[in-house]
């Protein structure tokens, strides 16, 4: 497997709430568990970090790197993970994603394509919110990623009960032309030792 040598760490992921434009949500939110599963983020493959206030968590990935090219297993070119947050929300209080920011490498010859896909969704607040990335090679950059999600379009927890966020991530590279390019070889992934992240932004609203 060929591996850059600017992939040596994993997928930072970082959540903050914030109140009338503060890093702090009401007193009283936390963040009472968190699960991780699937093929980018396996056990002992990854570090969890809660903040001792638990208003914030880290998780770095040391696995979370897919590619394809000559040789390589189909498989190594597409890894999943979800995670599930158990939330404590305070009486009276509601939450909603307000931004998403995804930093990351990526190094595609030409005929390669490469697809990051976080699916977020709150638990009994609807089908949630899908963000999409796609690259077409040749690309060989660090690249950013940011959506700020419009007041109006902010799904809401419901008021006065405990409910879990899930995020859903899918990192995909695939030859989409072997006929012209057969011997061309893609890599995406991740350096938290570059300060690469995932980073959710929450907003707060009294209930109605």
């Amino acid at each position: 497997m060929r591996t850059p040598l600017f992939l040596i760490g994993g997928c930072l992921l970082n959540l903050t709430a914030s109140l009338q434009g503060q890093e702090v949500g009401p007193s009283g939110f936390n963040i009472s568990s968190i699960t991780v599963g699937g093929s980018g983020c396996r056990e002992n493959s990854f570090t969890t970090n809660v903040a001792a206030d638990r208003m914030s968590f880290a998780l770095t990935f040391y696995e979370n790197i897919v590619e394809s090219g000559p040789g390589i297993d189909l498989k190594n070119g597409i890894k999943n993970c979800q995670i599930t947050l158990n939330l404590s929300i305070p009486v009276g209080w509601r939450f909603a994603v307000a931004g998403f920011d995804y930093r990351g490498y990526i190094k595609l010859d030409e005929g390669i394509e490469a697809l990051h896909n976080t699916k977020y969704y709150i638990q009994g607040a609807g089908p949630g919110t899908t963000v999409t990335n796609t690259k077409k090679g040749p690309e060989d950059n660090p690249f950013f990623y940011q959506q700020q999600v419009k007041i109006d379009d902010r799904v809401w927890s419901p008021c006065d009960k405990e409910r879990a966020m899930n995020i859903n991530m899918t990192m995909r590279v695939w030859n989409a032309d072997r006929e012209s390019f057969p011997n061309a070889y893609g890599v995406m992934g991740t350096d938290s030792a570059e300060g690469s992240f995932q980073k959710w932004k929450l907003s707060w609203s009294r209930c109605p």
